[in-house]
């Protein structure tokens, strides 16, 4: 498995690439690419992201966010 984790693209509108991916995520999914919805993945990331800093994660860091799957 193979995750991406996308935190945003420089001056443009926060939720353009998102809400495309939305409307296609049908299509994505049928080529093995899930997309999650916003109401699991923001906090928690945004969480994560804030306590990490410049440490490095442990390695149950990444079984936490994987079971965010769709």
């Amino acid at each position: 498995m193979q995750v991406v984790l996308h935190t945003g693209l420089h001056e443009t509108d926060s939720d353009r690439l998102f809400k495309t991916l939305l409307r296609n995520r049908e299509a994505l999914r049928s080529e093995g690419i899930a997309i999650p919805g916003p109401g699991k993945y923001r906090q928690l990331i945004s969480e994560m992201l804030n306590a990490l800093g410049d440490a490095t994660p442990a390695p149950a860091t990444r079984e936490v966010l994987l079971v965010l799957r769709v």
